[in-house]
């Protein structure tokens, strides 16, 4: 095996699907070691998703967007523990994404096989296969990943020689936003629930008519 590539002997299994990896499955090492049958035969890129975070990679709709696809031939067996590692069908559902995998980006011609079979070739040598992708059940919200996560999806995209690294960038801008808002917000409750502690020790010494008006019961108007 060369970087994820089998050769020879080693391609027992036969290939179910494309799956495109945006996340922790980029890679190498760790998909490898986790789906046995599994080879790398190229980069992709999905256009009208953006990725984001909620803990974990996810991708969304978003118009004008793209993210780079590390792109799998996987097995039955490479699906069912894919399955499992992602939590599917609670965590992550699958979609299909139409993907765009360039001719250059096609490490060999045993990849372009495969993608040949599952897609359709382009007059500019590029092949647009439907990939199975992972996508949260939980659409809403964002929230940073740790570093040891966006390290490993990081050794993907070295991995997987993604030179744009603007999408993960941005994405983990985003995610870090929404935790700097949250962060603020629950500063501000708390604030305001330390000043209505003393506004109601007050009222035990002075009387109701130092309750604010918004915390008085009948009895006290």
């Amino acid at each position: 095996m060369t970087n994820g590539i089998k050769t020879g002997t080693e391609r027992r299994a036969g290939v179910k699907m494309i799956y495109a990896a945006y996340g922790s499955n980029l890679d190498v090492k760790q998909m490898v070691g986790r789906c046995a049958d599994a080879q790398r035969i190229g980069l992709g890129r999905a256009r009208g998703w953006q990725l984001e975070f909620n803990g974990v990679a996810d991708i969304r709709q978003r118009q004008g967007a793209s993210v780079p696809l590390g792109l799998w031939a996987i097995s039955e067996d490479d699906l069912r523990a894919l399955d499992s590692y992602e939590g599917y069908p609670r965590l992550y559902t699958r979609v299909n994404v139409a993907t765009v995998i360039k001719s250059d980006d096609i490490p060999t011609k045993h990849a372009r096989k495969i993608l040949a079979r599952f897609g359709r070739s382009k007059a500019d040598g590029s092949i647009v296969v439907s990939a199975m992708v992972y996508i949260m059940t939980d659409r809403d919200g964002l929230a940073s990943p740790c570093d040891s996560y966006r390290a490993t999806i990081e050794r993907g995209y070295a991995d997987f020689g993604i030179a744009d690294k603007m999408p993960l960038v941005e994405a983990v801008a985003r995610a870090d936003k929404a935790d700097a808002r949250r962060e603020a917000l629950a500063q501000q409750q708390q604030e305001e629930e330390s000043q209505d502690d003393g506004w109601f020790g007050q009222s035990a010494f002075f009387g109701s008519e130092y309750i604010p008006a918004k915390y008085r019961v009948n009895g006290n108007s």
